[in-house]
């Protein structure tokens, strides 16, 4: 599993936050995307967004642009859910999906209720290009707040 910074928010008055994005391998988990390890095609990823924040929030907003090797896979498909490891929503902690725009190369989830703590959400990619590609940070935030926001580090993802 491969972590990519994370950068936090704050504002008076405002709850402090971060977010942090985790990518985890499903096919060869030694292979992490960096340009030692790259990922192979047909590599199956888990892309896992934590966020953290000291109090509540109401409508949250996360938007990914992924790399042009990713291509994201519909997790409500029965066959989907059944073949992959994803993280089970009665564990605790899984952030409660409000609406979710999951294009091929754009992820964007809209949290209505995000509780105090550490939450998680995460999504299924496949690897479909090989290359070096530029990866963008995640922003995270309210929805209609702009004043407030969090990203990750830009990163790279190499695939072979």
């Amino acid at each position: 599993m491969s972590t990519i910074h994370r950068k936090s928010w704050q504002i008076q008055g405002f709850a402090r936050g971060s977010i942090k994005k985790e990518i985890r391998n499903l096919t060869a988990p030694d292979r992490t995307g960096a340009p030692g390890s790259p990922l192979a095609l047909q590599d199956y990823v888990l892309i896992s967004y934590r966020i953290s924040n000291d109090r509540p929030h109401d409508l949250l907003a996360i938007d990914e642009e992924l790399p042009a090797a990713l291509e994201v896979m519909n997790p409500d498909l029965p066959s989907i859910r059944k073949a992959f490891p994803f993280p089970d929503p009665n564990a605790g902690n899984e952030a409660t999906l409000a609406y979710a725009d999951q294009q091929l190369h754009r992820v964007r989830l809209f949290f209505e209720k995000l509780p105090a703590g550490t939450n998680h959400y995460t999504v299924l990619a496949r690897v479909v290009g090989t290359g070096s590609f530029s990866w963008p940070a995640t922003q995270a935030g309210p929805l209609y707040d702009r004043r407030v926001s969090a990203a990750t580090a830009d990163s790279a993802l190499t695939a072979r």
